[in-house]
């Protein structure tokens, strides 16, 4: 009886046929899996971005008094204080509310922010005895550090801006520009010793907000 069975020849092009499979679906996976890490680092980047940006206009839109930038000056601070009057530095406006001073700054690539509340005492400013804030850069703390009572966090990574971050134009004194941009440079980042330029590409994120702020005085 004979058996019927596979050549050599046979074997090898069913061995090579597979072999080209295998390496086709390794490549597609590869493929889809680039894509899909590429897009998930883009909207979580996106998501950043937009989250900071409200966080800024959040507490903006409380604010009484501007300290930095000034007016017709941008820079990478911004600083202001709630409940604080901004011709007088006379506080407590309100004896109700809180005092609260506020900062956000780019430094090394990270947004920080910064919070702190004004000590008491005094009766407010429509009493004999108001106490007064003098603002100014010099009173906040430095970009970057810490402590001294203030409460701070690393709001946004890898921030790269191309112009001034916040900014306020002459003519138009209560409206602060808020520029963020992101970028995200595999170049610059290494896993486990991996040169992610060779896996992802470069993310660039940005996002510009005109603030409206709404001070009494101004």
């Amino acid at each position: 009886m004979k058996r019927k069975g596979f050549n050599l020849v046979e074997v090898v092009i069913a061995t090579l046929i597979f072999g080209f499979m295998l390496a086709s679906l390794s490549s597609m996976y590869t493929t889809v899996n680039r894509n899909m890490t590429q897009d998930y680092r883009q909207n979580v980047i996106k998501i950043n971005t937009v989250m900071a940006m409200r966080t800024i206009q959040q507490k903006l839109m409380e604010a009484t008094k501007l300290d930095v930038p000034a007016f017709g000056s941008s820079g990478d601070e911004l600083a202001f204080a709630t409940n604080v009057d901004q011709l007088s530095g006379c506080y407590p406006i309100s004896t109700a509310d809180p005092v609260t001073l506020h900062k956000f700054c780019h430094f090394n690539g990270i947004l920080y922010y910064y919070t702190t509340n004004l000590g008491g005492g005094g009766g407010g400013c429509g009493s004999s005895t108001p106490l007064y804030w003098s603002g100014g850069a010099a009173a906040y703390p430095a970009c970057g550090g810490g402590g001294g009572g203030w409460t701070s966090v690393q709001l946004l990574d890898h921030v790269s801006p191309a112009t001034a971050v916040f900014s306020r134009a002459i003519n138009e004194r209560d409206n602060v520009l808020v520029n963020l941009r992101v970028f995200w440079d595999p170049a610059v980042l290494t896993v486990s010793g991996a040169n992610l330029a060779n896996a992802q590409r470069s993310i660039t994120q940005s996002l510009t907000t005109s603030i409206k702020v709404n001070i009494p005085g101004q």
